[in-house]
């Protein structure tokens, strides 16, 4: 006779709560941190340009290469900067404001009735659209529209362009769920073994 198949054995597979997963439901956030100091930035450049130019020209000399001391500005003016990097905090719109916003900028077209190029990527008006989509992003820090035009008369195009950019992955990026793999921890282990 032949044998009888087994029965799978019954988990049961529990769904979690809808109604608490939403009430705790946030959106997207991601921090962007940018020096306010960029006189100490472009002075920090022209000091690490010229220990490299000084180290090329000295080759194997004896004395030495004449870049400690700017070594050690280096280091003081990394600390400065430091001292001056503030974590904007940003934080994607719900879904049916980021609609209305993109309604606000709609992509532009041109004489040949052909989307914008950049702007079909963006998925809206990029010249006009960046400000105020920072704007309407940024939580951290809490700026009236008098700091905020501060803050953009203070930026230079890099610095908006990472918050810009920021910004439209926040809304537009994707929503993986992150896993961080200490791989320290897992060495660790694997020579305790």
């Amino acid at each position: 006779m032949p044998a009888r198949p087994k029965k799978a054995a019954v988990v049961a597979v529990s769904k979690p709560d809808f109604a608490k997963l939403i009430a705790g439901a946030r959106q997207q956030e991601r921090e962007v941190p940018i020096c306010l100091r960029g006189d100490l930035v472009g002075d920090h450049l022209a000091a690490v340009r010229e220990v490299e130019r000084l180290r090329k020209n000295a080759g194997d000399s004896l004395a030495g290469d004449g870049t400690e001391d700017l070594v050690e500005r280096i280091r003081h003016l990394e600390a400065e900067m430091q001292a001056y990097v503030y974590p904007f905090r940003l934080r994607s719109l719900p879904p049916r404001q980021y609609r209305a916003f993109k309604a606000e900028h709609p992509i532009r077209i041109d004489e040949d009735g052909k989307l914008h190029e950049r702007d079909n990527v963006f998925g809206f008006n990029g010249e006009t659209g960046f400000e105020p989509l920072v704007r309407l992003c940024l939580v951290d820090p809490e700026l009236d529209d008098d700091g905020f035009d501060d803050l953009m008369d203070k930026l230079n195009e890099q610095q908006f362009e990472e918050l810009a950019g920021a910004c439209w992955f926040v809304n537009r990026g994707g929503t993986d769920i992150p896993f961080w793999s200490d791989e320290s921890k897992q060495t660790e282990s694997s020579e305790s073994e």
